[in-house]
């Protein structure tokens, strides 16, 4: 006759395994606590870093300004051969913003990945309401926000901005380099600005 637990055995096996159950779910509970607080300043590392990025941007345009400004008015005039140290300064600098620019559009994706993550958990844990709170508000409760393109997002605005400074650079190029008149100089850097705000909206936007 096979083995047949008793009841004493069924019961320590139902506590063993409620026992295991809840220590799994407070297993899970702690993961969860974790992964969300270390993606939330995971979200504001990326945050800080473009603000970091336009800063830096916004300080090494100044500073090559300056320096440009000094040659033409210092030595242009009366060395013509310093043109070309000037031009190159601006390149210079003009690959660099283009670089910065990319990384730029590059934090905003992981931004908004980091910041879907942790509304996809928000809305996991509301729909039970922990303690009866409810989330009428509702506040950032969609796992599908933010948009990656959204115009009026201020790190949107700081893409506009550095895309300008580019474009602003490229115009200084022109007018040290004298490869073009001023009025064609200023459509060129216009187009230049326009096709870096078309780029980044395209990445952005492909994203969604």
């Amino acid at each position: 006759m096979p083995w047949l637990p008793s009841k004493r055995s069924r019961s320590e096996m139902n506590k063993l395994s409620v026992d295991v159950n809840a220590a799994e779910e407070q297993a899970a509970l702690a993961f969860m606590r974790d992964d969300f607080n270390q993606c939330f300043e995971q979200m504001r590392y990326y945050d800080n870093q473009i603000v970091g990025i336009f800063k830096f941007l916004f300080v090494v345009y100044t500073f090559l300004t300056g320096v440009v400004t000094a040659l033409y008015q210092y030595f242009l005039g009366t060395a013509p051969t310093m043109k070309t140290p000037a031009v190159v300064t601006l390149g210079v600098g003009l690959l660099l913003g283009m670089f910065l620019y990319a990384i730029l559009i590059r934090n905003r994706i992981y931004f908004v990945k980091a910041a879907r993550y942790i509304n996809m958990q928000r809305v996991f844990f509301m729909k039970i309401k922990p303690l009866g709170f409810e989330n009428a508000v509702p506040m950032y409760d969609q796992p599908d926000r933010p948009r990656h393109f959204n115009w009026i997002s201020s790190q949107s605005w700081m893409i506009y901005m550095v895309a300008f400074l580019n474009a602003m650079v490229f115009y200084m190029i022109s007018l040290f380099s004298r490869s073009f008149s001023s009025l064609a100089g200023a459509a060129i850097a216009f187009s230049v600005f326009c096709i870096q705000i078309a780029a980044a909206v395209i990445v952005l936007k492909l994203r969604d």
